[in-house]
């Protein structure tokens, strides 16, 4: 018999009528890249606010903030948008759930403990799908202190945004950079840039981890 008019052939095919597919999260899976150093991104500011808001959407209680070389206007690097959550200890399971949830995938092999963790993912604007770091510190770490700093103090201090870039563009002057040589070869000026800021003490620690080795590239990477 037809269904409300149909004929019975019409009918093939709708065993999936009132399925639905489920709503892709509105952040993408994370791709590792070679390191080149490009020239700053315009967009990179309203990228990360619309981020931020994101997150706020599912953690309201602890806002984001935009550190990194993207944080700072007109400075060339990696083109990744790195994000702080500076939250109580006690918060960082929560925020790391809600974070899953908005699609961020852990760091794997991972560079930070869960008590610190670090979760990445993609995010379209426009035709440029964006690398993202979210950074999720326990408020009381200098680290917190660190990440804030250094980005105000490139924001302020032009020639210290011209060293950087040049320190940058030397270590990838021969091609594209593994994640883990390019930030290790960065990390003897950022530890003496910090120091000099008052921002670390005088034998500084690297800021992630130090056991680095080719079989955990990620570590240092972001």
């Amino acid at each position: 018999m037809a269904i409300d008019g149909a004929k019975p052939n019409e009918l093939v095919g709708r065993s999936d009528v009132g399925t639905t597919t489920p709503p892709q999260p509105p952040i993408g899976r994370y791709r590792r890249l070679p390191v080149q150093v490009h020239q700053a991104d315009p967009h990179a500011a309203e990228v990360a606010r619309r981020l931020i808001a994101l997150i706020a959407t599912r953690w309201p209680a602890t806002p984001a903030e935009h550190v990194g070389s993207t944080a700072v206007p007109g400075l060339a690097g990696k083109g990744i948008i790195d994000l702080l959550l500076a939250a109580p200890p006690a918060h960082i399971p929560a925020i790391t759930q809600a974070l899953l949830e908005l699609g961020f995938q852990p760091q794997v092999p991972a560079a930070f403990p869960p008590t610190r963790p670090m979760l990445w993912g993609t995010y379209r604007h426009g035709a440029t799908q964006y690398r993202v770091h979210v950074h999720v510190v326990p408020a009381s770490s200098r680290e917190v202190a660190a990440m804030r700093g250094f980005r105000d103090a490139l924001r302020a201090d032009p020639v210290l945004r011209r060293r950087y870039v040049a320190l940058k563009r030397a270590i990838v002057a021969g091609g594209p950079a593994d994640p883990v040589a390019f930030t290790k070869a960065k990390h003897d000026w950022i530890a003496a840039t910090l120091t000099h800021l008052g921002l670390a003490d005088e034998q500084p620690r690297r800021l992630y981890q130090d056991d680095l080795n080719q079989d955990n590239p990620d570590r240092l990477a972001s």
